[in-house]
């Protein structure tokens, strides 16, 4: 990468995938990169992933930031909640807000209920689902299946329901990207 002119003092609050990502590339063109997370482990939603079935793998992306970025001299702050006192008070001349997105809620009669909640909600904390459990995905995507797996693994009672026709359908992109399916049989 190619060295600023003029180094700025860079402040970039949120340390999932893309907060890491840009305060490596910061870091890595000359940049002073304060990296705000006000949990205590970098990764954001990985940490998420990584508790489903077969998706342990998924640590590597958080552990290989962790070793990278204190060689590139980024000031890592966990467990701090960046504000309007703390961000300030860095003196940045940069503020990048990478804090996430937010999870699509549909449109549909009783999603607002308070026993309904997200696949966030219960990957990050699975005492929130109920004795019987419905997964409902709209998009018929692997999210909702392996929400699915992750809460059947520990309740007996789940159903999972889509109005796609196929489910997880993307899963074989991946297969096929990394070179490991031939499409034959």
């Amino acid at each position: 990468m190619e060295p600023v002119d003029g180094p700025k003092r860079v402040v970039i609050v949120g340390a999932g995938p893309a907060g890491m990502e840009a305060a490596r590339t910061a870091a890595m063109r000359g940049h002073d990169v304060v990296l705000f997370e006000r949990d205590q482990r970098m990764g954001g939603q990985v940490n998420l992933v990584m508790t489903m079935p077969k998706r342990g793998n998924f640590e590597e992306v958080i552990l290989w930031f962790e070793r990278q970025l204190p060689k590139l001299g980024v000031d890592v702050r966990l467990g701090v909640e960046a504000d309007a006192k703390t961000v300030p008070s860095e003196s940045p001349d940069v503020i990048l807000v990478a804090t996430g997105s937010t999870p699509f809620v549909p449109e549909v009669t009783g999603a607002n209920l308070p026993h309904v909640h997200t696949a966030r909600e219960v990957l990050a904390d699975d005492t929130v689902a109920g004795r019987n459990i419905l997964v409902f995905d709209v998009g018929g995507r692997a999210a909702g299946a392996t929400t699915a797996d992750h809460v059947a693994a520990k309740r007996p009672n789940v159903r999972f329901v889509t109005g796609m026709e196929t489910v997880a359908s993307e899963i074989w992109m991946v297969f096929v990207a990394r070179g490991a399916c031939t499409g034959r049989g």
